[in-house]
């Protein structure tokens, strides 16, 4: 996930994070976020922030927004993604020391 801080208002420093939601939960709960990354401590100038979000489930669509923290809470714009699919499939080539390892990977992205 990448977000751009374009300014920091009347704060000397900010935090930023993204919140994040699974598409059923975002529907099922008045369009609320379910979980926030670790904030980013004390940025005292404009650029970009990133975290990267692994471990979340196969062919879902999640729902997310940068946020940043200073004298007050800010959201930006509601976004989506979908994450991929992998099939794994038999191994080949396979001998007593090695074998090759094949998979099909889908990758998805709405923006």
């Amino acid at each position: 996930m990448n977000g751009t801080l374009n300014g920091l208002g009347s704060a000397s420093s900010v935090n930023t994070a993204f919140v994040y939601a699974t598409d059923s939960y975002w529907n099922a709960n008045n369009n609320n976020y379910q979980n926030q990354t670790p904030l980013n401590q004390n940025i005292n100038s404009p650029g970009t922030y990133t975290f990267n979000l692994i471990g979340r489930s196969p062919n879902t669509t999640y729902h997310y927004a940068a946020e940043v923290q200073g004298n007050g809470t800010m959201f930006g714009s509601d976004q989506t993604f979908t994450t991929s699919s992998v099939i794994t499939d038999p191994a080949s080539n396979i001998t007593a020391t090695s074998a090759v390892l094949n998979a099909s990977l889908t990758v998805v992205i709405i923006l």
